[in-house]
């Protein structure tokens, strides 16, 4: 699962990533201080869970949020602020969550059980199946012949 966490305060940053790695041993999040570079990032990588500071620099946190909602319709969004007059807004955007700062371990594993889009952590076994000149993309449910889409 890919996790980012942006806060544009580094103490909170910090705070947040710990919280998140012992809320989930098993993912590493990957932390940004600006909404700048969560897009560079967001355009090479899926991006399964967002958890997003509202109030930050330049491009606050329902900014942000929209614009890797339009790279990644299915990413689930989950505002972290000191605030809970934004409630509304995170409910416009259909956000997967909310949490008052400071994130708890406790509260993050709630909201990660009630993720909008459920993160599949296994991969499909057979993604690319050969049968002689074809080839069945089992992702994409296609098949091609010489490179070519045949339906």
């Amino acid at each position: 699962m890919n996790i980012i966490v942006m806060d544009d305060e580094p103490l909170a940053l910090a705070a947040l990533k710990d919280a998140i790695r012992e809320a989930l041993p098993a993912e590493t999040p990957v932390g940004f201080d600006n909404a700048e570079d969560v897009l560079r990032y967001a355009r090479h990588r899926p991006i399964d869970v967002a958890f997003l500071d509202i109030r930050t620099g330049r491009m606050d946190g329902f900014s942000l949020a929209r614009q890797l909602i339009l790279l990644s319709p299915t990413i689930n969004i989950i505002f972290v602020t000191a605030y809970m007059d934004h409630l509304d807004r995170a409910f416009e955007i259909y956000a997967s969550g909310y949490i008052k700062k400071p994130a708890t371990v406790k509260r993050i594993r709630q909201e990660m059980s009630h993720l909008r889009y459920p993160c599949h952590e296994e991969s499909p076994v057979l993604l690319v199946q050969e049968l002689g000149p074809y080839v069945f993309d089992h992702i994409k449910q296609r098949v091609y012949h010489n490179g070519l889409v045949n339906i």
